[in-house]
């Protein structure tokens, strides 16, 4: 790029999407657009015309958008990068000399002035513009030259200086050598995955047979089901070796009994640490099978990375500086006051050593994608340093670009936005508590809007091991349903905890939000094979995702009004697919409203007559007009995603 300073004379400003004027990247995935809008005037009484010029960072040629003004010194264009890596964009601009000869011109003719002159002068920019012209391009621009000079009439010369293909090859060929360009953003894009995703969680440990401790090779025997239902990612808890000091008996006590298995968050043991199974899993090998027989099914593995370890870990006695210590000898273990961890501890991330310990970490994340993980649930990085993870993520994806890291983060709002910001590819949301309409409107659009919806990917879990709303837990199975509907079309990626979810596991720990009895401290024993509703919505629902784009993006999300504040509904539309999706919100009683649809947004005439298709019942209908009457019952069918044929 260049830019002559003493020449150049449009001024570009606010150049928009960036974060914090171009401190953090902004993210897309491969495919998905990049609406770029920017300030953009000249001097005097001339107009400017401009261009998103962009490219994969380390190429050497530039791709070319054009720019169309919104309202007056104000521009818009897109650009949609084809590739994974780092793009990136700016906007150039420069005097539209042949647009400023042609609002003279009309302001001439107007006045009933004489043009002779000016119509002669266009040939200027008619002859410019032919000979940056490709061949068969500058032919064309001969031939309305040659119609021009031979013109009598002037109302006939000037018809053809305003024809559209003339001024479309005159601005495509048009003398930029004085332009001005903006500050330079990028675009971090990556694959799909980092975007659209089915999620199921569960614990290996829960899958034997007979009160027995599960293994990976049991947990192979589940994959095929949670294929079936129409999930791509499976998300293991941890893994490793399990501590014993201090270890969390049933329910979370903290007195451990001889049988139980503890926390599979309280990290290391004499067997290993973060780079070693546990033994009663299997074997790394065992492991590697299971990754190996999911990916078969297309599937991928999510590992959870918790940096944190039992007061048995390894870690402990070689690395004595990396830990915090008391006065008195002892280990200060993780606190929330007035809640106790006592068979946890955390790193010491500003001891001397940190930078031994950030390579160690690192170590931690490269050892299993050799293992072949490419997916990695954090658990809580908002407790542990930024710039951290700021390191972390981009040394990782130096290496292997097309890692993803969710972070779990149940925090502070700034916390949570500085995250993502600084590279965690998705987030954990407030979404389980957040169940009223309005509640779901104010959410989504916070998160979905300006500043956020550049960098924050929502990935909404119905529930998790650690939270179980008080929406599901007196909601019956009608509140399953409906909330799976809506983590499932609100956003591109959802999860669920499984085991828990699809048997309807509704007991909550003495009036609170967390499972009774949890998962987390002791081994249960789900059917995963008894048929029920739940299960088969999810199977619905995600075949539904599946196979309508729409569904596969998150931001296209637009609330459309409907008079019951008992339900809600939205649009999701991406290219020609388009989506109406109606839930009722209420789990007991059957609903009705009247729909308000946008027809503008999608397309339609008012008055005109158009067809809707039902995904899940496959029933069509025929709607005319905007406003429109939906019914809904929650114990046959609490939802409608209706596509617009």
């Amino acid at each position: 790029m260049k830019q002559l300073l003493g020449q150049a004379r449009v001024n570009i400003e606010n150049i928009y999407p960036n974060i914090d004027g171009g401190r953090y990247l902004i993210k897309r995935v491969v495919g998905e657009s990049v609406e770029v809008t920017a300030d953009i005037f000249s001097d005097g009484q001339d107009l400017a015309k401009s261009e998103i010029i962009f490219r994969k960072k380390g190429e050497y040629k530039w791709q070319i958008s054009p720019m169309h003004a919104v309202w007056e010194d104000h521009a818009k264009g897109i650009f949609k990068p084809d590739s994974e890596g780092i793009w990136e964009f700016t906007v150039r601009a420069w005097v539209d000399r042949f647009g400023t000869w042609q609002k003279h011109l009309i302001h001439r003719l107007q006045a009933g002035q004489d043009v002779e002159a000016e119509i002669k002068y266009a040939l200027i920019f008619l002859k410019q513009a032919s000979k940056k012209a490709m061949p068969k391009k500058a032919k064309r621009i001969e031939h309305f030259t040659e119609k021009i000079k031979n013109e009598l009439d002037i109302e006939q010369a000037v018809k053809i200086l305003f024809n559209q293909e003339l001024i479309n090859l005159i601005n495509k060929y048009s003398d930029k050598d004085f332009a001005s360009e903006g500050k330079l953003f990028e675009v971090l894009v990556e694959r799909k995955k980092a975007l659209f995703g089915s999620w199921y969680e569960f614990f290996p440990r829960s899958t034997g047979e007979n009160g027995k401790h599960g293994t990976f090779k049991d947990a192979e025997k589940l994959i095929p089901t949670i294929a079936e239902w129409g999930f791509d990612t499976i998300y293991l808890p941890p893994i490793h070796p399990i501590g014993k000091t201090f270890r969390k008996g049933k329910n979370g006590m903290s007195i451990a009994l001889k049988n139980d298995v503890g926390s599979c968050w309280a990290i290391g043991s004499k067997a290993g640490g973060h780079k070693s199974v546990h033994k009663s899993l299997g074997t790394l090998d065992d492991f590697r099978n299971f990754v190996k027989i999911s990916a078969e099914h297309d599937i991928e593995i999510c590992l959870d990375f918790a940096l944190q370890c039992s007061p048995d870990h390894p870690y402990i006695q070689e690395n004595t500086q990396w830990f915090n210590w008391k006065a008195d000898g002892t280990l200060r273990y993780a606190e929330n006051p007035p809640h106790e961890y006592r068979d946890i501890v955390f790193f010491d991330f500003e001891n001397p050593d940190w930078q031994n310990l950030w390579a160690e970490l690192k170590s931690i994340v490269n050892f299993w994608i050799d293992q072949g993980v490419k997916i990695f649930r954090v658990d809580n990085p908002h407790t542990k340093p930024f710039i951290f993870w700021e390191w972390l993520i981009s040394e990782i994806k130096k290496e292997h670009f097309d890692v993803i890291f969710l972070a779990e983060s149940f925090t502070k709002e700034k916390q949570m936005i500085g995250l993502s910001k600084l590279g965690f590819t998705q987030s954990y949301t407030y979404f389980a508590w957040r169940n009223s309409k309005d509640e779901l409107l104010g959410y989504m659009q916070t998160i979905l809007n300006f500043p956020y919806r550049e960098h924050f990917r929502p990935h909404l879990w119905a529930n998790t091991p650690d939270v179980l709303s008080k929406y599901l837990q007196f909601g019956g199975e009608n509140g399953f349903v409906t909330r799976l509907i809506l983590a499932a079309t609100l956003s591109a990626t959802y999860g669920i905890y499984g085991g828990a979810y699809e048997n309807l596991w509704t007991h909550g720990n003495y009036g609170g939000e967390e499972y009774e009895h949890s998962e987390k401290f002791e081994i249960k024993h789900w059917d995963w094979k008894k048929p029920n509703r739940v299960k088969q919505v999810m199977k619905i629902v995600n075949k539904i995702r599946k196979e309508n784009e729409a569904l596969q993006y998150t931001h296209n999300l637009r609330f459309v009004e409907i008079d019951n504040p008992n339900m809600i509904a939205y649009l999701k539309t991406y290219e020609n697919n388009k989506l109406l999706i109606v839930v009722c919100l209420d789990n007991f009683h059957s609903q009705h409203g009247w729909l308000n649809i946008p027809l503008e947004h999608l397309g339609i005439y008012q008055h005109e007559s158009y067809k809707i298709k039902d995904l899940v019942t496959s029933s069509e209908y025929y709607w005319n007009g905007g406003r429109n009457y939906v019914e809904l019952h929650p114990h046959y069918l609490p939802f409608h995603i209706f596509r617009f044929e």
